[in-house]
C-alpha cells in the first residue's frame, strides 16, 4: 500500500520535520509513504489540477473539518488495511481545501472539530497514521 500526504503549505517549522522523520521512518518498514508539499514546489496550494496530479489513481481523503470523525481503531480499519492499493490524504493551506478540490475527493475526514494550522494537522495525522497500521500489526503501541 501506497500512503501520500499532500499538503498545500510549506512545512517550516524544524522541530516539526524531525518529528515527523521519526514516523515516516517507522512507517517506511511497512508501507511506501511519500510528503508533497505544494509550496516548496513552487505550486500554489489552490491549483486543483496539481492535487489531481499527484494523487492520481488514489483514494481521495480531503481534510476538513466537516467531515466525518471516527476514533483510531475505525481509522485504522477503514483507511490502512490494504484496502485501497493507494490513498491520499489532502491538507489544505491556510484557507483549506478549495471546494473543487473537496468534491473530487472520495471523502472527508475530520481530525477534530477544533481547528489546526496546517503543520499541526499534518504532525496529528502522521501519527495517526502510523498508530493505525500498529493496530492492524496488532503492535502494543496503541494500549
Amino acid at each position: 500500500m501506497r500512503i501520500k500526504i499532500i499538503i498545500g503549505a510549506k512545512i517550516t517549522d524544524r522541530n516539526l520535520i524531525e518529528l515527523l522523520k521519526k514516523y515516516f521512518k517507522r512507517l517506511e518498514v511497512y508501507h511506501d509513504i511519500e510528503l508533497i508539499d505544494f509550496k516548496s514546489s513552487g505550486v500554489e496550494s489552490k491549483d486543483i489540477n496539481k492535487y489531481k496530479q499527484f494523487s492520481r489513481d488514489c483514494y481521495l481523503v480531503g481534510l476538513d473539518v466537516e467531515g466525518k470523525t471516527m476514533d483510531s481503531v475505525t481509522f485504522a480499519k477503514k483507511y490502512l488495511d490494504n484496502t485501497f492499493k493507494d490513498i491520499a490524504f489532502l491538507i489544505g493551506g491556510a484557507d483549506g481545501l478549495p471546494n473543487d478540490l473537496k468534491k473530487e475527493c472520495n471523502e472527508l475526514f475530520s481530525l477534530s472539530k477544533l481547528t489546526f494550522c496546517h503543520e499541526h494537522a499534518l504532525l496529528v495525522l502522521a501519527e495517526q497514521i502510523y498508530r493505525g497500521v500498529m493496530i492492524n500489526k496488532g503492535h502494543p503501541y496503541h494500549k
